[in-house]
C-alpha cells in the first residue's frame, strides 16, 4: 500500500460546482507566488520556520525516549498539564494511534479551570502511581499553572515533599520564565520548548513527543512521516504545485473570491476526532489577524470548524447542503482502518436492512463519506478529500506536517504573520489586570468602564 497521504480536489473545480469552484486561470495567477515562497521558505534552509527542523532532530528524540522509559518504568499514569498548543497536539496523536495496552495511561488537565473537570480526572488516578508533565514555556499561563500548583500540593500530601520531585517533568523554556525558575528551585526533570516554534506548531517537539512516547507510541515513525512530507515538498518539481500548495491555494481563492470563510475539517474516523480540534487552533490562531505584513488593518481569517463523520451528517449537513455558500469542507478518508467487522444476514426478508448483509463497517463509513461528498457537489458546495492509506504514526506525522505547511502558505497568501498571536495576549493582559497582578495596574484603569458595566443588564 502507498503510505503517502493524498489530496483529492476533484469537487473543488468550477467544471463541477460552477461559480463556487476555482478556475485553472485563478490557480495559475498565484502559482508563481506559491513556488517562489516554496523556494525561499522551505528549499532555502535559512528561511525555514522552526517546525520544519523538528522531524530531523534525533538528539531531542533520544532525550525524550530516555526520559519516557524512566517515568514509564516507575509510574502507570501520566497526567499532562497544558493548554492549547501544549495540549491539543498530544491529545490528537494519542487518540489517533490508540494504544491502550501499550505504555502509560495518559490523562489531560490544565486546559480549563473548571473544578468539576479537575475533580473528575483526579477520581480516575492514583497520585502515588502518577507522573506529572506540566507544560508552559513562560510558566505564566493561569489555567496550567493554577492546576499544577493545586495538584502538586495534593501530591506532596500523598508522597511527601522530597518524593514528589520524582513525579514531575516540566516542559518549559530552556533558560527563563516562572516554570523554569520553579523547576530549578525544586530540582524537577525538564524538557525544552524550542525558542523558534510556537505552541500550536510544537506537537513534534518535546511538548508533544514526551506524552506521545509515554503512551507507548513510536515517535521515531511519527517524525519519519513528517520528514517524508517535508522532503516531498522541498524536492518537488519547480514547475508544478505540491499538494500542500494546492490545498492552501484553493482555500485562499475560496476565501478571497467567493466568501467561503468557514473551513470545516471532518474526519470519517473516530480516532481522528481530536485531530479536528488541533487543526481548529492551528488555523484560527495562525490566520485570524488584524494587521497585514505591511502594517495595514485588514481583519482577515477563516473560521475553522471541527466536525466528525458520519455523526455530523445528521447534525450539520442540512446546513451544509442548503445553507449559505460560505463553506469549504475537507473530508479525511481512511482507506484501511486496520480492523473491521461485517453485518450478518439477520433479516433477509426486510428490505430496509437486507441490503446491508455482508457489508463491512469500513465499507459503510467510506460510502457515507462518498455519498455526502457527492451530495455537496450536486448542491454546488466546495469540498475536498484528504486520503490516508491507514492510521499509523507515519501517516499522522505526514498529516501534522501537511497542515503546518499549508498554514504557512495561507499566511503568505493572506499577507500576514502566521506565527504570532497578539489577540491571545490581549485576553491574558485583561485577566492579569482583573486579578490585580503586579505590573498591570494601568491596564486595570483602562478596563474600568467595561468592568463597571459588566453584568449590568441581566434578565432573570
Amino acid at each position: 500500500m502507498n503510505s503517502k497521504i493524498k489530496y483529492d480536489y476533484s469537487y473543488m473545480k468550477s467544471e463541477l460546482i460552477s461559480d463556487q469552484g476555482f478556475t485553472q486561470n485563478e490557480l495559475n495567477e498565484i502559482s508563481d507566488q506559491l513556488i517562489k515562497f516554496r523556494e525561499r521558505t522551505f528549499v532555502d534552509k535559512s528561511g525555514r520556520p522552526g517546525y520544519m527542523r523538528l522531524p530531523e532532530d534525533m538528539e531531542t528524540l533520544a532525550i525524550v525516549e530516555k526520559l519516557a522509559v524512566k517515568y514509564s518504568s516507575k509510574f502507570s499514569t501520566l497526567l499532562v498539564l497544558g493548554i492549547g498548543g501544549s495540549d491539543l497536539g498530544a491529545r490528537a496523536v494519542i487518540a489517533a494511534l490508540n494504544n491502550p495496552d501499550s505504555g502509560m495511561n495518559v490523562e489531560f488537565l490544565g486546559a480549563n479551570t473548571d473544578p468539576d473537570e479537575i475533580k473528575s480526572v483526579l477520581r480516575k488516578i492514583d497520585l502515588k502511581k502518577t507522573a506529572i508533565n506540566v507544560i508552559s514555556k513562560s510558566g505564566d499561563t493561569i489555567e496550567t499553572m493554577s492546576t499544577f500548583i493545586y495538584i502538586r500540593d495534593l501530591l506532596i500530601k500523598e508522597v511527601g515533599y522530597e518524593s514528589h520531585k520524582e513525579h514531575i517533568v516540566a516542559t518549559t523554556d530552556k533558560s527563563k520564565g516562572t516554570l523554569k525558575t520553579i523547576s530549578d528551585k525544586e530540582g524537577y526533570d525538564t524538557l525544552v520548548v524550542p525558542d523558534d516554534v510556537g505552541g500550536r506548531f510544537s506537537v513534534l517537539s518535546p511538548v508533544g513527543l514526551f506524552p506521545i512516547q509515554c503512551a507507548g507510541n513510536n515517535c521515531a515513525e511519527l517524525l519519519k512521516g513528517a520528514l517524508e512530507l517535508s522532503e516531498s515538498l522541498i524536492g518537488f518539481d519547480k514547475d508544478k504545485l505540491h499538494k500542500t500548495e494546492i490545498f492552501a491555494a484553493l482555500h485562499y481563492l475560496g476565501y478571497l473570491k467567493r466568501s467561503q470563510k468557514i473551513h470545516i475539517l471532518i474526519p470519517y474516523s473516530f480516532r481522528l476526532k481530536e485531530f479536528g480540534f488541533w487543526f481548529r487552533q492551528l488555523w484560527a490562531e495562525s490566520l485570524g489577524k488584524k494587521d497585514s505584513n505591511l502594517g495595514d488593518e485588514i481583519y482577515v481569517g477563516p473560521t475553522p470548524v471541527a466536525a466528525l463523520g458520519a455523526t455530523d451528517q445528521h447534525s450539520q449537513f442540512q446546513l451544509y447542503y442548503f445553507g449559505p455558500f460560505d463553506k469549504i469542507i475537507t473530508f479525511i478518508d481512511v482507506e484501511d482502518p486496520g480492523h473491521d467487522a461485517f453485518i450478518p444476514d439477520s433479516f433477509p426478508e426486510i428490505d430496509g436492512v437486507s441490503y446491508m448483509s455482508g457489508l463491512s463497517f469500513n465499507k459503510i463509513i467510506r460510502t457515507e463519506l462518498a455519498a455526502s461528498s457527492m451530495a455537496l457537489t450536486e448542491r454546488k458546495r466546495a469540498n475536498g478529500r484528504l486520503v490516508l492509506p491507514e492510521i499509523s504514526a507515519f501517516t499522522i506525522g505526514q498529516l501534522i506536517q501537511f497542515f503546518e505547511i499549508t498554514t504557512s502558505y495561507m499566511g503568505e497568501l493572506l499577507s500576514i504573520n502566521a506565527y504570532d498571536q497578539p489577540g491571545v495576549e490581549l485576553g491574558k493582559q485583561n485577566m492579569y489586570a482583573l486579578f490585580d497582578r503586579s505590573g498591570f495596574h494601568t491596564r486595570k484603569i483602562e478596563l474600568e468602564n467595561l468592568t463597571k458595566n459588566f453584568g449590568t443588564d441581566v434578565v432573570e
